[in-house]
């Protein structure tokens, strides 16, 4: 602001105006008053302290208004900042969520390209199982990818699928089918040869036999103290602490008893982080995915000899 700027908002101020009317009075009576003779010592005196009183007054107002001011200006830039970061965080979602948008769009295809090749060019169930594994790898590799982008933390993502080995009891068992490249190399050393049971994890069992919809906990550790969830697998919590799983199945049809819910396996991700997944949005990005995933699934995992499909009590 330049000075004729400062002057008229200093004018505008009802206690400077006055303040300097005053001072302006004050100083003429006591300039004016020896050339005239007509007003006495005393009144000089008290004239010029009460000039000096004004202007100290003037100055110390000035000196408080402007500390106003400059708190007023940090108040208005400390809003501007978190407007600004708002709007930073608002595009960076945005850019996060076409994102999510775009990798539907890329497993989609995949699925797509799956179900062109074995239609059109009927291969060996070995074959089709290989090629298969290599699709979902990258979808859950994508899958992965995505959510750690979304959260800004490590997450990795696999399937689970059902083997035709059970437990001594009947139960079905499961094993990891394959997973997403990080995750790989320091939990996949025993893929497609280690199995789990469904009773020996909370979150299958819940699913399978509670009738779950599907998983989900934001903190593992309180949900195992609270006798919510269970993991078999030894020294789990190194890995994840956070986790949702979803049934890759088939909606039931009306008339179709044979195939009511049969669910294939599950995809299943993970964090090491605590409340830092979104639920609600979380589960329609994944429900897509476990949807998009069941066809290319169901024409391998009936056939081969490692798979099954198992249907809810």
């Amino acid at each position: 602001m330049n000075r004729e700027g400062r002057f008229r908002r200093f004018l505008v101020d009802p206690v400077a105006r006055w303040a300097s009317v005053v001072g302006c009075l004050l100083a003429l009576v006591t300039l004016v008053g020896p050339t005239v003779g007509l007003v006495p010592v005393w009144a000089y005196a008290v004239g010029y302290m009460t000039f000096a009183a004004a202007i100290t007054s003037l100055a110390f107002y000035n000196m408080v208004r402007r500390r106003h001011l400059e708190v007023e200006v940090e108040q208005w830039k400390g809003r501007t900042r978190e407007k600004t970061e708002r709007c930073s965080r608002l595009r960076k979602d945005l850019r996060l969520r076409q994102g999510a948008f775009q990798v539907l769009h890329d497993i989609a295809h995949e699925a797509r390209d799956h179900m062109s090749e074995v239609f059109r060019r009927p291969v060996p169930i070995a074959q089709q199982r290989d090629r298969l594994y290599w699709r979902l790898g990258v979808m859950v590799d994508k899958v992965a990818r995505t959510l750690t982008g979304f959260t800004g933390v490590p997450c990795a993502s696999c399937i689970k699928i059902f083997t035709k080995t059970l437990s001594p009891d009947g139960s079905p068992k499961l094993m990891t089918f394959c997973r997403d490249d990080a995750s790989k190399h320091g939990r996949g050393k025993k893929d497609r040869q280690e199995t789990f049971t469904v009773e020996g994890n909370y979150d299958f069992d819940y699913i399978l036999n509670s009738a779950g919809r599907y998983f989900f906990s934001n903190d593992l550790i309180a949900s195992e103290a609270a006798g919510e969830y269970w993991n078999e697998r030894p020294g789990w919590a190194k890995y994840y602490r956070a986790a949702m799983v979803l049934p890759i199945q088939r909606s039931w049809i009306p008339g179709d008893r044979e195939n009511f819910h049969d669910i294939l396996g599950f995809l299943c991700v993970d964090t090491e982080k605590t409340n830092i997944l979104d639920e609600n949005e979380l589960f329609g990005f994944l429900a897509t995915v476990a949807d998009t995933m069941y066809l290319p699934l169901s024409m391998v995992v009936p056939l081969e000899e490692e798979g099954t499909q198992w249907q809810r009590k």
